[in-house]
């Protein structure tokens, strides 16, 4: 009687790295769900674009066959799967609060035709009608992935136009930039260990992408924090301006300076406002030292 061979254990490492890959890999199929509830309270997406659930869903769908090709359920497979339910969720929450309705829809009809392309070859291909061998059809599909990912990691930077014409960073999807580069490292790890260089390379760029992403809106939020606390000291020091009380009645040159803090003289030279309102005070201060005089 032959004796069945032993089971093959697995080292804790690639287990580790598994569990580690499809936790990150689900934190970055629900990122875009904060940006969702912002978009709930205003009723409105704002100046988001959308490319992110979009290209989501269309990353998992095209993700879902090649995973199936080379039989990699667990973390490929299932994760896609999943990314293909939130992504249509999110892109159909996403059409109803748009507020350009004509080019979200551009941008669907798109992202349908894709997955309608990869449907047929996927389906054709699988049942031997294109001809193609197994690795032939897995290195097609391959590549199709790597450039659905590629995408994927490059759609937050679809808002990046609307940020330097708005000067602000609210309408790019901060956390989906953050966890993209953190999904990039588990499956940078994953696809070294079992040796895929279609999820490696794409994933690299991702890495990439979202490290661009995330340095464009620290310095997009620093530098709106700094025009803000300039506008406050401006309105701050205009306000102290036209509250201080003239004490000194010696001439209207003084009588107009004291009006004015030299805070406020700087900030004359660039506002044509504020060179109006010196002319003013300055009139007003030269009638107050004329009537004052004729009353004498």
């Amino acid at each position: 009687m032959r004796k069945s061979p032993p089971p093959i254990k697995m080292s804790t490492g690639p287990i580790v790295v598994k569990i580690f890959t499809i936790i990150r890999t689900v934190m970055m199929r629900f990122s875009l769900v904060l940006d969702f509830v912002r978009m709930r309270k205003q009723s409105s997406t704002g100046d988001m674009s959308v490319m992110p659930p979009v290209m989501l869903f269309t990353n998992c769908f095209t993700s879902s066959f090649y995973s199936y090709v080379i039989e990699d359920i667990a973390p490929l497979f299932v994760t896609s799967v999943l990314g293909v339910v939130v992504g249509g969720v999110l892109t159909c929450l996403f059409y109803c609060w748009a507020s350009n309705k004509t080019e979200s829809v551009q941008v669907i009809i798109v992202a349908v035709f894709v997955c309608v392309v990869v449907t047929i070859y996927g389906a054709l291909a699988v049942t031997g009608v294109t001809g193609q061998s197994h690795s032939s059809v897995s290195t097609t599909l391959g590549f199709i992935t790597i450039a659905a990912t590629i995408v994927l990691y490059a759609s937050p930077m679809a808002t990046i136009i609307r940020v330097l014409q708005t000067k602000t960073a609210s309408s790019m999807p901060y956390t989906m930039g953050v966890v993209n580069v953190l999904n990039s490292l588990g499956w940078i790890l994953n696809s070294s260990l079992v040796d895929n260089m279609f999820m490696l390379a794409p994933n690299i760029g991702g890495i990439i992408l979202g490290t661009s992403l995330h340095t464009s809106i620290r310095t997009r939020h620093e530098l709106t924090r700094r025009v803000r606390r300039c506008r406050l000291k401006m309105s701050t020091a205009l306000q102290n301006s036209l509250l201080l009380p003239s004490r000194t009645k010696k001439t209207a040159k003084n009588g107009a300076s004291r009006l004015i803090t030299p805070a406020v003289l700087v900030l004359l030279r660039y506002s044509h406002q504020f060179v109006k309102l010196r002319k003013i005070n300055c009139a007003a201060g030269a009638k107050r030292y004329q009537a004052k005089h004729h009353t004498r």
